[in-house]
């Protein structure tokens, strides 16, 4: 068996139970770079000054992706391989990064040390 590793969050189920990833709505609508602000946002702050927010928001989207498409491609196979039994998966990353660390190289120096 070969390991398939990710650092994405994935639900930790039987592949007998997997169906779809929970809170996913597969194939309805089409995935947009907007598309995040139609859901309905539950547990979040109040951003009372907008501008600072929509300043914010500016700043996220300069930075390079978290996700190539290459790698994401790569991952899903990887993770078929190991709802099938071919594959064990892996997980791992840092969920107390700050922004100012996020840069291609950081991203790319985790990985190499998962």
């Amino acid at each position: 068996k070969t390991p398939a590793a990710s650092s994405a969050s994935a639900a930790t189920t039987t592949p007998a139970t997997l169906t779809k990833p929970v809170g996913v709505n597969v194939g309805k609508g089409k995935w947009a770079p907007e598309s995040w602000r139609t859901k309905k946002a539950l547990q979040q702050p109040d951003y009372p000054d907008l501008a600072a927010l929509e300043a914010v928001l500016e700043t996220i989207e300069a930075f390079p992706p978290i996700v190539f498409a290459g790698e994401a491609r790569l991952l899903e196979e990887r993770l078929g391989q190991a709802a099938m039994g071919e594959a064990f998966l892996l997980q791992g990353g840092d969920c107390a990064e700050s922004f100012k660390e996020f840069n291609a190289n950081n991203i790319r120096d985790t990985f190499r040390i998962l």
